[in-house]
């Protein structure tokens, strides 16, 4: 039995001859196939049994780009689908590429930065959520630290901070100042350590180099 379309093998089976039977669709061989070969599909055409390339289930590479994955549903050769690899990115592409994988990485640095910061600091015996301050935080501490200790209200003071990060326990004006002095510059700290890893990041030559960065190791956070 063999497909009408295409002519490939179907099944095998011993044909019999049923009188007033009318046979639609599958067509029939008058002859045997030979055996089968590997990676190839027995195919029956012009009167006779013919091996075809059998790609069918891989994946080929084409489309107007010739980056576009394609699945090989038919018989035939593989280079008449697609190709075995996609098209190389053109120079444009590839800078355009290696930009977006910056930007990446150096949002996962900014990340690293924040959860190391929040991990680090820590104030009267307590842990002290920081996890998301930076700029934000210079905006909010500088001109409280610039206030003199008479003018300072901790609790009023603290009031405008707390929506951004955990409140600790601050008896007096002089631990408030106290307190903003040290977030402020332990924040600059961490600061400092993510533009110079940014930096590394930027001027990273090519998507190799950029790979070989590693925003969590230890040796881009600790330290001076």
């Amino acid at each position: 039995q063999i497909d009408p379309a295409t002519g490939e093998l179907l099944s095998i089976f011993e044909g019999q001859d049923i009188p007033g039977a009318t046979y639609i669709g599958p067509q029939f061989a008058p002859s045997p196939p030979p055996a089968a070969e590997s990676g190839k599909a027995r195919v029956f055409q012009e009167g006779a049994w013919h091996q075809v390339d059998d790609h069918r289930g891989q994946t080929v590479y084409g489309g107007t780009d010739g980056r576009e994955a394609i699945e090989i549903n038919a018989l035939g050769p593989k280079a008449g689908f697609g190709t075995d690899a996609p098209a190389p990115l053109t120079a444009e592409e590839q800078a355009a590429a290696l930009e977006e994988a910056k930007a990446a990485k150096i949002a996962a640095a900014r990340a690293e930065q924040y959860r190391r910061q929040s991990d680090a600091f820590v104030y009267a015996g307590a842990k002290v959520r920081c996890d998301t301050l930076d700029e934000q935080a210079m905006n909010i501490f500088w001109p409280l630290i610039e206030l003199p200790i008479d003018a300072w209200n901790s609790s009023e003071s603290w009031a405008a901070a707390t929506p951004a990060y955990d409140v600790v326990p601050l008896p007096s004006p002089e631990a408030a100042k106290v307190f903003a002095l040290a977030m402020i510059q332990h924040i600059a700290v961490f600061k400092r350590r993510f533009l110079a890893l940014m930096q590394q990041i930027q001027t990273a030559a090519d998507q190799s180099a950029l790979d070989l960065i590693d925003v969590r190791a230890d040796n881009h956070w600790l330290g001076a």
